[in-house]
């Protein structure tokens, strides 16, 4: 089985780590050896099923406009921060003796960090194939010649783009207008579930509760605080659940918030739902996955801000198959919130049947194909 090298830089959430340790698991599971370099800030343990687990010198967004990078010591990285990142990325691909490098976002993404990325793809393109595993939507470009650009390092040093997620819900030209460029080494893997399934614990815990979740929270802010206050207007229980980076001041009203029930992020989260009157949450992809996963009664009121649409496009489409129903941030009230969660609970809404979740396993078997023939337009899905 196949020696991969899987690069992860997460900048504010944890969506991209979770759903790059859930490949990995299914990888390992393969029998692949697996080697992990994550460059974030350590937010939470990662299940990597005994992966080698490697951590660059960490960097972060700022803040949740992704404007300025900093590192450990709360700066920006200067010349020779970036060197000591790319110097050990380098050293790690060759310990590792690669068959094959997974690339996560780039050049979809991240771009400040080709100042590593494109030293260690320069080396690596004569030595493994190259595969780029980017989510189902993207974010748009703010210069014009950025996708050009690309285009052009994808023909340069990549073999394979996945897309982890379904066409029948939402296609890569909706959010990358050069999808068709780029169709030959494009391939869907259906969308990448990272929590742990449901149970089939007995517990009642949740059951028949309004379960109000941010993901990792870094920008649950608005959602929180104005579901706290609906909340406290309704009969119904309501149970809220903390993501690690949700910021100090919201976390401290949650958790001293005698009215209410708050608590961290549980790993039994799809169970949860599974036993739930209704789901309030805002549109990150792994939040998307649990619900499709679960088919709660679901309330998503996406995150926006300028630059970044891509939880109100993926908001969008689950509400336009029937999966979901959606109240956008900034008509958002305490009424406004009871109103449609109301409305939510008075629908048949439709069971996600045609939508593929297998994205973990379907994504582990495609690298494990490219790596056995060598050549990835012979993968077959």
């Amino acid at each position: 089985m196949p020696r991969v090298l899987y690069y992860v830089q997460h900048l504010v959430g944890l969506g991209h780590d979770a759903r790059a340790a859930a490949i990995t698991r299914e990888l390992v599971q393969l029998g692949a050896k697996v080697t992990y370099v994550t460059g974030g800030f350590e937010d939470a343990e990662l299940d990597l099923s005994g992966a080698r687990y490697v951590t660059l010198p960490p960097l972060k967004a700022s803040n949740p406009s992704y404007e300025t990078l900093v590192g450990d010591s709360g700066k920006p990285p200067d010349a020779t921060y970036w060197a000591r990142r790319s110097q050990q990325l380098r050293d790690t691909f060759e310990n590792a003796n690669s068959d094959v490098l997974i690339v996560e976002t780039f050049p979809f993404g991240r771009w400040p960090f080709r100042e590593e990325l494109l030293p260690l793809l320069d080396r690596a393109r004569s030595q493994c194939l190259i595969v780029c595993s980017i989510r189902d939507i993207l974010e748009p470009k703010s210069e014009p010649t950025r996708n050009r650009q690309i285009l052009e390092f994808i023909d340069t040093y990549f073999d394979l783009i996945l897309v982890h997620g379904d066409p029948n819900l939402v296609r890569l030209r909706e959010t990358f207008p050069d999808a068709e460029t780029i169709a030959d080494k494009t391939r869907y893997t259906g969308y990448v579930c990272a929590s742990p399934p449901p149970s089939q614990s007995t517990s009642e815990i949740g059951r028949g509760e309004i379960i109000v979740s941010a993901g990792g929270g870094a920008t649950c802010g608005p959602l929180m605080t104005v579901a706290v206050e609906a909340a406290r207007l309704d009969r119904r229980p309501w149970r809220f659940l903390i993501g690690p980076n949700c910021p100090a001041e919201i976390r401290r009203k949650l958790f001293d918030n005698p009215d209410i029930l708050a608590e961290n992020v549980r790993p039994d989260f799809c169970t949860l739902l599974c036993g739930a009157a209704a789901s309030i949450s805002q549109a990150g992809y792994n939040t998307a996955t649990d619900i499709l996963t679960t088919g709660v009664p679901a309330l998503i009121v996406p995150h926006q801000q300028p630059g970044q649409n891509e939880q109100w496009h993926r908001a969008q489409r689950l509400a336009e198959r029937g999966f979901v129903t959606t109240l956008r941030e900034d008509l958002l009230t305490p009424q406004a919130l009871l109103q449609a969660l109301d409305q939510l609970l008075r629908q048949d809404l439709e069971r996600p049947a045609d939508i593929d979740l297998t994205g973990a396993s379907t994504t582990a078997h495609i690298i494990a194909s490219v790596a056995a023939t060598g050549n990835s337009r012979d993968t077959k899905i």
